[in-house]
């Protein structure tokens, strides 16, 4: 896409790669546009010893970590940083992040692409017992009032464009939709062989019916809502478990207080942070997600390319991921005990069906070309 000697270099801003959706897929595209003629350097405001840090240096993507942690320093830093590296263009992620690269390339001809991955304003978030709400609500005004620095947007999902557009008063014609796509290969093949390796290594029975939620236990994703759920799953399915993989957040103590109210220790395991979730899909049954909101689910769109059978909450963003249809994939108001128990029985009865999903080389052409549209007029 671009010849060797005009190879464009970006420069993207993160708050950390930390483990989540958005750093890694980062990181899965700073090394795809390589071939595309793309070179990315990640900088991140701060270094956190898990994630994806380690594997982007590995994979031969330069990562550099500002030196201070205030934001005024961070900004000055940036400049400064950008002014040496001189790229075509300035991407951001995440709200700090953002805030951070917005400010820094002010007086800066280089343009900025700010990445919309979330829908942090949406009103549910205001019952977030972690959040104060008049925080919220200035940190909604800092961001609209820092918007009009970007040169273009780019979307995770129609969803998490249209709620950006809404609370942000972003121009519709200045966001461009690139939904994340996943590369079936590292996810690998379902088999019989690899469930029941799966299973053993997580001391699983063979015959019992496991269900899988991914995430961080924070109140987004709603992991209590599941909980609750297999308090109806374990009468009528005794020997049925529940795997929730994902780090420890504001929410943990919530679910450790839930399952044991419930009595349901035997029937939820929790597993923290996991570097192995493609082999969880394998051994899982059905994938389970109640979050409130999201910007897009990348480990639902992983649970289906698996093909594991999947049970949604109707967030209008899960509409948007490639579905195989009912019953392998459904979507529901509330995710509860007995949607979960038609899912087990209606699911067990149909054949694996393969997802079409759109070829993740191509999102990527798409995103190189933003980035080539950028560098070249100033904005798309």
């Amino acid at each position: 896409m671009v010849h060797e000697h005009k190879r464009l270099r970006c420069v993207s801003v993160i708050d950390s790669l930390w483990v989540g959706g958005t750093e890694r897929s980062l990181v899965e595209q700073s090394v795809g546009l390589v071939d595309l003629g793309v070179d990315t350097t990640i900088v991140c405001l701060r270094r956190r010893d898990r994630g994806v840090h380690e594997e982007a240096l590995r994979r031969g993507i330069p990562v550099g970590v500002l030196p201070s942690t205030s934001l005024p320093l961070q900004v000055r830093e940036l400049r400064s940083l950008v002014r040496s590296l001189s790229p075509d263009v300035v991407h951001c992620s995440l709200l700090r992040a953002s805030l951070v690269a917005r400010l820094a390339c002010v007086g800066s001809k280089v343009p900025l692409l700010n990445s919309i991955v979330n829908t942090p304003y949406v009103a549910v978030r205001f019952r977030d017992p972690a959040i104060t709400p008049w925080k919220l609500h200035l940190i909604r005004i800092v961001d609209r009032l820092t918007a009009p620095l970007v040169t273009h947007w780019h979307a995770v999902s129609g969803e998490a464009a249209r709620s950006a557009i809404e609370h942000l008063r972003i121009p519709e014609q200045k966001v461009t939709v690139i939904r994340r796509t996943r590369d079936r290969q590292r996810l690998g093949e379902r088999s019989g062989e690899r469930r029941e390796a799966a299973r053993r290594r997580l001391g699983l029975s063979p015959d019992a019916p496991v269900l899988l939620a991914v995430g961080r236990e924070d109140f987004q994703k709603n992991h209590v809502a599941l909980v609750r759920a297999m308090s109806d799953v374990v009468r009528s399915r005794p020997g049925a478990v529940l795997l929730i993989a994902g780090r420890e957040g504001t929410e943990s103590e919530r679910i450790v207080q839930t399952i044991g109210q419930l009595e349901l220790e035997s029937s939820v395991v929790r597993l923290g942070h996991r570097t192995d979730v493609p082999e969880l899909y394998t051994a899982a049954d059905l994938y389970l997600t109640a979050a409130h909101w999201e910007g897009f689910s990348g480990a639902l769109l992983e649970a289906r390319l698996s093909g594991l059978p999947t049970l949604a909450r109707a967030l209008p963003q899960n509409h948007e991921i490639p579905s195989r249809g009912e019953p392998l994939d459904r979507t529901v108001r509330e995710v509860n005990g007995l949607e979960v128990l038609r899912s087990l029985e209606e699911t067990a009865a149909v054949s694996p069906a393969e997802l079409t999903c759109p070829d993740p080389m191509e999102t990527m052409q798409e995103f190189a070309q933003l980035l080539l549209d950028l560098a070249g007029r100033g904005e798309p």
